[in-house]
């Protein structure tokens, strides 16, 4: 038996499948690359593969995470190679890392995420230098919490946005704002970068042109001490 990390992007038309296709996608291409991939005990056999943290429908992703474990010693070059030649345009793998199998699972190691935005602001909202787009950033920030509310199909949900952010950098050119957000994750609450812009536009009152926004997962961090750290090289909590 062995396990392996693996490194992949998501861009294009694909970013708009679900995590569940997305899985299906990996399953077809490791059985097409002919991998002996592990399978699960039970009546209903799988393959022992398990991502990280699920990037929302409609967003693309520079560096995500899954593990894939096999049934027999494989080398990781040869994995990659492998996978490599299945994958649909759009899908790319970067790296393939051999870890322990006592290695902790993905989902308990990343705990930060990093978005690129680039948005616009509403003529109505008034905005008409930086030092103005800085201060209603700040006024946002200045507040402990920033409720806002999730639509659910079991019904919708009151989160506190703030208590997921760890940093935001945005600047305001012309009505166009580009920059970063950085988000914690947790088994408890995962906050999404739209529900970011949707508290600073009620807190700091910058209403933002959703249909102009862009957003990207640049990447996926275990944050230990301030740092963030890749998970492809942290193996251990």
């Amino acid at each position: 038996m062995c396990r392996f990390r693996i490194e992949y992007s998501k861009e294009g038309a694909i970013a708009y499948i679900s995590h569940l296709d997305l899985s299906r996608m990996f399953e077809r291409a490791a059985r097409r690359a002919e991998l002996p991939v592990a399978l699960t005990q039970g009546y209903h056999p799988h393959y022992k593969m398990s991502f990280g943290s699920v990037l929302p429908v409609g967003i693309e992703g520079d560096q995500e995470y899954l593990d894939l474990e096999l049934n027999r010693p494989y080398p990781a070059h040869k994995v990659q190679e492998a996978l490599e030649k299945e994958m649909p345009e759009g899908l790319r793998i970067h790296r393939v890392k051999e870890i322990p199998l006592v290695a902790p699972a993905l989902m308990s190691l990343i705990n930060a995420a990093s978005y690129a935005v680039r948005t616009r602001v509403e003529p109505a909202a008034a905005i008409h230098t930086s030092a103005d787009f800085n201060q209603r950033i700040e006024r946002a920030l200045s507040r402990e919490t920033w409720p806002v509310m999730r639509i659910r199909k079991k019904g919708n949900q009151e989160i506190d946005a703030r208590s997921g952010l760890i940093s935001i950098n945005l600047e305001w050119r012309n009505g166009l704002v580009e920059g970063e957000i950085w988000l914690r994750i947790s088994s408890n609450l995962a906050v999404r970068p739209i529900e970011i812009l949707e508290a600073l536009e009620v807190f700091g009152g910058i209403n933002w042109l959703y249909e102009d926004t862009y957003l990207r997962r640049t990447g996926l961090f275990v944050l230990r001490e301030g740092n963030f750290l890749s998970p492809m090289e942290v193996i251990t909590r």
